[in-house]
This record gives C-alpha cells, structure tokens and sequence, in this order.
C-alpha cells in the first residue's frame, strides 16, 4: 500500500508519483490527506444494486438465531408490496435450529395477510398458508421443472419454495412502483459509492430496471459506474428488444442466466450427491439446449454471457455450452463468465482457460459459508473442488471479484480480506490455505481485471492517461475495517 501524488486534467491522470503523502491535484484543485493510501476505485463484479437500496428500507429480515425471531422482525418491519407482506435474509444455517422453516409457525403470526420471505441466497421462499392459497399450490400441486415444492410428511405443501417454484409466488405478489425502484436503485449506489466502489456489475436486471436506469442516466444522477447484466432465463433481453448501450456511467453490457440453484438450499446441481442429504444432488434449472440458444444468439447480439453456476455439475454443463459457442462463432470475442464457479471438479477447471471464461468469484461467501459447504460438500470436495482461486490464477484464467450483496457484505474490502486470509472455522482450515491469493492479486481482481473483462483497458490503475477513479483509504489493522476518506470518480471529488 503506497501514497502517491496524483495529477488529475479534465477526469484524466496525467501525471503519478510516489510522495510521503496522499496528494490528489484535480483541475488545479489540491487536497491532502494524511495517514492516508490512494488505491484505484474499487469494482464489484456480481452484485444486486437495487436489492441492497430495498433491503436498507425495511426488507431485512436477518439478525435473529431463531424461526420465531425472524417472524418477529417481518411483523416488526411490515414491509410490503400491495397487500403481501415480504422481506429477505433469512438463513436457517444461522439459527439456532438449522432446520428449514415451515408455513406453520409463520401462520401464527401471519394467519390472514399473505407472506413471502426470501431466503438469503434467493433460492427459496418462506411462505404462510395465505399466500399458498392465493398462489393456488396444494396437495396436488406438482414440482415446475428446475423447481421444489417441499411437501411434510401428510404430502401437504410446507411452505418452502426452491428456485422455479419461487415462480408460483412471485408472479402473484404485486409490483414496486417505478419510483419506489429508482429510490431502491439510488440508495443502493450511494451506498456503494460511500464503501469505495466506483463501479458496479449489475446482475440480473430486468428489461424494467434498464428503462429507469436510462433515465437516470440521462439525468446524469448515477455516482458511478454500472454495468447490467440483463435477465435473460425466460428470453426477457429478446422479448424487451435491449441492445448493447455504452455511455460514460451506464451500459447495458450483457445477459445473466442461472445454470443451477444455491448450496445453503440443496438446489446446487453437484455430479455426486450431497454429503448430508445422499438422495438429493442439486437441480438443474436450464438444460444445455435452450442455454446454447440463448448465449449464441447474446453473442450475435453483441452482448456478453454471465451464468450462474455454483454446483460442478452445473459448472462442466456451462463450460460444455461455452466450447460449443467459442469453436462454431470463434469471430465473436464477447466475454463469457461463469459467475460464482464455487465448486469445479479438478478435470474442468483448466477448460476456462481453454474456451476464455472468466471465473467470477465472490470470496467473501467462502468466510460466510465454510461451515455450510462443508456439510454438504464433504472435505474431499471441499479440498479438491471448492472456491478454487489461486487455482484459476495458476491456470492462467481471468478472476475478477464481487460480494453478490446484498447476500454478503457490500464492503469491498471484508471480500478483499477474505481473498487473502481464507479464514473459516472449519478444524481442516490449514488444508483450505493453498488457495489463499496475495493482496496484490486481490486487488487486481477488484480494480483492473473487472475492466478488462468488459473489455475497456484505460480504468482500474493508477497511471498515466486512465481515468481518475480513485478512493482515499485510511487503512486500519483489519482490511475489513478500513475506512473511506474521498472518493474520486471522473476526476471529480464524489464523497
């Protein structure tokens, strides 16, 4: 970690050198911070701004250790779309009792409006006997493909939903208003913004979410940069005719698909079954066919490919689809990403350097869930297959860095620390540290390879013509606890 004093024209460095002091001259303006580093501005490569601007406005529903307790923070917060009664964060693996919740408990409290909560990953829903009725799913109802209704032992819905049934829910619970969306959309940048990040990979975005970033875009109210990843499961890019946009704080730069579910919820599509549940080995939510359609036809478009994968099994039927794309369109130079790449069995991970994947990895979920992942992976896949990122870098593949907040932490630097230390309470830790990566490479992969993954080459260092996105630091003995003194994008002082 170095000062520098920086030389900043019309947004531009023009001019970068080592000082005893932190240094930033925008425009003639000058300003010193001192106890201070100077680093690029930050980038999250996988991220969900509006979801962390709507749970900063009453959503969250985390924080307890019990079932009860997290009805108890709903009711309390009594957040709502329409008449139904929603919120997120909630994580059994957290609570006291690890079980999954029932609709049961939630009717006690809830016995008359319609309730959906989601869990933390977002591949499960928490729903009371109101909203099953009003969704029309009962003792008959059967499982959507690439979806779980979970079912007690009467045979009667329980009240859990895992990935494409979440469907059979949401689709009846009303929409936010524009208006409530772009506040959403502006907390969550300020937020970002406040933390260091100059930049963000929007992931998931609907065609809807794109049409009011364009506004605010044009109305030039966007802190920083953002780059959507459009939905695109059910062909919403197509459908809503999006097309590639590139201007200076937002594009529209790609789709974003989901191979698989999330590993808290079984839904991770494994090759072998889960350690603690051997009957069940994850779901696959898009099969390889209607995933080659899509990406090629992306491609063509001028768009990139993100999909979702957490599970091996799900990660060799992406990498399948991606050699099939690059050797029958190898014009096409648009990035491919595998976002997550959590579990890759050893004979696939050299194949993301072969087809030019990139492996988007967000480290901080490896200090969140160790203690998950090791039920239901086991240590063999633990050691051999799990957040494999030293790995990637020694195969030569591009690693870029996000938190998927508002899942994890938006802290870019808590993601950052857990690159370097790898810490996990798990009594086989010390096997785990091999894929430990150095802070200069967890820094690349949160400033300069994001940029180069969109292709764009003159963001994310300090040097000579790139432009001035910067954060002041003030550095502490954690990573994890540093704290932001300014924050620079465009030249321009934004905090």
């Amino acid at each position: 970690m170095i000062k520098r004093k920086i030389s900043i024209s019309d947004g531009r460095i023009i001019n970068s050198e080592l000082s005893d002091i932190v240094e930033i001259i925008s425009d003639g303006k000058r300003e010193v911070f001192p106890n201070c580093i100077v680093l690029p501005g930050l980038s999250d490569s996988h991220c969900h701004v509006w979801g962390l601007g709507m749970l900063n406005s009453g959503m969250d529903i985390s924080g307890s250790e019990t079932m009860i307790g997290t009805l108890k923070i709903a009711e309390r917060n009594a957040f709502k779309k329409g008449d139904w009664l929603i919120g997120r964060g909630w994580n059994n693996e957290l609570w006291i009792d690890k079980s999954m919740p029932d609709k049961y408990s939630a009717d006690n409290i809830f016995p008359d409006i319609p309730m959906a909560l989601t869990r933390v990953d977002g591949h499960a829903v928490w729903c009371n006997s109101k909203a099953l009725e009003l969704a029309g799913i009962s003792v008959d109802s059967i499982n959507p493909v690439g979806g779980k209704i979970l079912k007690d032992t009467n045979d009667e819905p329980n009240g859990i939903l895992i990935d494409n049934a979440m469907n059979l829910i949401n689709s009846k619970i009303p929409e936010f208003s524009d208006e409530q969306l772009e506040n959403f959309i502006l907390k969550g940048l300020d937020i970002c913004l406040k933390s260091g990040l100059t930049a963000v990979h929007d992931m998931d975005v609907s065609p809807r979410m794109v049409r009011i970033y364009m506004r605010l875009n044009e109305r030039n109210m966007l802190p920083i940069r953002v780059f959507a990843f459009v939905s695109c499961q059910n062909n919403e890019v197509f459908d809503a005719d999006i097309k590639p946009f590139k201007s200076e704080m937002f594009s529209v730069t790609g789709i974003k698909l989901f191979a698989d579910g999330a590993l808290g919820s079984f839904g991770a599509a494994l090759l072998n079954p889960y350690n603690d549940s051997p009957l069940e080995s994850g779901l696959l939510i898009l099969n390889k066919e209607d995933m080659l359609s899509t990406v090629n036809k992306s491609l063509e478009s001028g768009l990139d490919a993100a999909v979702h994968a957490i599970g091996d099994r799900a990660v060799r039927e992406v990498l399948d689809v991606f050699e099939k794309v690059r050797k029958s369109k190898p014009h096409l130079k648009n990035s491919l990403r595998i976002e997550h790449s959590q579990t890759v069995h050893p004979s696939d991970l050299l194949r993301y350097k072969q087809s030019d994947v990139i492996a988007s990895v967000q480290a901080i979920h490896f200090t969140g869930d160790a203690m998950m992942a090791d039920k239901r992976l086991g240590r063999q896949r633990m050691t051999d297959s799990a957040y494999r990122w030293k790995s990637f870098l020694n195969a030569g593949v591009k690693l870029i860095g996000g938190s998927d907040f508002p899942i994890e932490s938006h802290n870019p630097f808590k993601g950052i620390e857990s690159f370097v230390e790898r810490t996990s309470k798990l009594d086989y830790a010390a096997e785990l540290e091999s894929e430990k990566i150095s802070l200069d490479e967890a820094l690349t992969a949160y400033t300069v390879s994001p940029y180069e993954s969109l292709g764009i080459n003159d963001i994310g260092l300090i040097k000579k013509d790139f432009k001035a996105d910067l954060i002041v630091v003030n550095p502490a003995d954690r990573m994890g606890d540093y704290s932001i003194e300014a924050v620079y994008v465009n030249g321009q002082r934004a905090v």
